[in-house]
């Protein structure tokens, strides 16, 4: 496992409930930032989105999301923004939602586009990454690492 000091310190200073206003602040830090650093970070958004990938999360999103915009399934892109929205929201925040997800419904949030626009936040490290090497990142790292893993756990009776 990797020390997420690094991580978790540019996400306390970008955190931010507008993605954009996050995304862009995360930028400048990951332009900062030796490549071997952005793989670092990187390596440390993967272990900590697998943290929060169970179906109980997964639940606490279909509450939550489907109270904000209508629908009634989160597809694994949906769940994956949101949990890359919900780190953004500062480790506290996220932490919180890892011990009980149904600390989701206290985080503030108020439009699924919200949601849909953290994905820029998911894929900056990968973009710095490519730009500088011209290699994938995702090559770099172990593949168990995928945010699109199938949750942990049980899931809900259908």
């Amino acid at each position: 496992m990797t020390d997420h000091s690094l991580f978790w310190s540019i996400v306390q200073r970008v955190r931010n409930r507008d993605p954009e206003v996050a995304a862009e602040a995360l930028d400048a830090e990951l332009r900062g930032l030796t490549t071997d650093q952005v793989r670092v970070y990187e390596r440390s958004f993967l272990e900590e989105m697998t943290r929060a990938n169970t179906w109980a999360h997964h639940s606490s999103a279909q509450d939550v999301v489907g109270a904000v915009s209508g629908l009634s399934f989160v597809s694994d892109d949906v769940f994956v923004s949101l949990r890359t929205w919900v780190i953004y929201q500062g480790k506290d925040a996220f932490d919180a939602w890892v011990r009980d997800p149904a600390t989701l419904a206290d985080l503030g949030l108020d439009s699924d586009e919200q949601v849909g626009l953290a994905e820029e936040l998911e894929f900056l490290p990968t973009a710095v990454y490519e730009e500088r090497t011209g290699r994938q990142l995702s090559d770099e790292l172990p593949q168990e690492l995928s945010p699109y893993e199938a949750p942990a756990g049980t899931p809900p009776p259908s």
